[in-house]
């Protein structure tokens, strides 16, 4: 089974947004899966969003800030 895993971590989901632009039109993958930023990444993908819009969410202020690490309270 293909399956594309992505990481957490604040903002390496803009990296990886760029490299699903990359890899997009040559992988297909079956299962898409992500953790934290990874997963609205994950998320994304799965809803069929074009790599060029994904890349645009993260450029976008209001998306980035919200995965910005906090400490619960």
């Amino acid at each position: 089974m293909r399956t594309l895993v992505l990481s957490g971590g604040g903002m390496f989901g803009a990296w990886q947004a760029g490299v699903w632009s990359a890899l997009a039109g040559r992988y297909t993958p079956e299962l898409v899966i992500g953790v934290s930023a990874g997963a609205l990444n994950a998320y994304t993908i799965e809803r069929g969003l074009e790599p060029v819009e994904i890349a645009g969410l993260w450029l976008s202020a209001t998306w980035a800030e919200s995965v910005r690490w906090q400490v619960p309270r």
